[in-house]
């Protein structure tokens, strides 16, 4: 029992698990206290909610990609408020659980926890960031296009389900090229450093 200890104690970090959860579960309730401060009742900011309203932005962000592609499949849609809608047609809603805070804050604390320099975890969190609102964007414009076109209904899956396992294999994918990138820098450094 004692070797599988530290056999485990060996190939697990578990200063980087310790940080990891940590700067998740600080990412994670400062969302939900975020989202506490724009709705209205509880601690409720007009202010936050007219000037610093990132979920909002996030919202339309998503709802605009998604707009465009649907335009260039030819579908006439345009946004109205949280709404993607398709005149005399179908509408798609996003709310703020729907933009993925939950994904995003998993990606950026994977990053953050690790001991590289600010500009590279930057970088990464900005890339993971970016493919996870892309996701999104094609997941609401798809099933925007899925509802115009009359599209058989996936009775397995829901589209949030999807879209959570498209970002979670997108994110792992992006695990395994962050670990790639940052062997060949170690190696890069090792080398030079002989």
């Amino acid at each position: 029992m004692l070797l599988m200890s530290k056999t485990l104690i060996k190939y697990f970090d578990f200063r980087y698990f310790i940080k990891f959860i940590l700067i998740f579960l600080s990412l994670y309730g400062l969302n939900v206290f975020y989202i506490g401060l724009i709705t209205e009742g509880g601690i409720y900011s007009s202010f936050i909610k007219e000037y610093l309203n990132y979920p909002s932005w996030l919202i339309s962000l998503v709802l605009f990609g998604s707009n465009i592609i649907t335009h260039a499949v030819g579908i006439n849609s345009y946004i109205s408020g949280v709404s993607l809608k398709v005149y005399y047609g179908s509408t798609v809603n996003m709310y703020w659980p729907c933009i993925g805070l939950q994904i995003m804050s998993f990606w950026v604390s994977f990053i953050v926890a690790h001991n590289n320099k600010w500009k590279g975890k930057l970088y990464w969190c900005i890339a993971g960031v970016t493919a996870i609102t892309f996701i999104n964007i094609l997941r609401i414009a798809f099933l925007s296009i899925a509802m115009e076109k009359r599209w058989r209904e996936n009775t397995y899956l829901s589209h949030h389900a999807m879209f959570n396992l498209a970002a979670y294999t997108i994110i792992l994918l992006m695990i395994y090229i962050y670990y790639k990138v940052n062997s060949r820098v170690s190696d890069n450094i090792a080398t030079s450093s002989q």
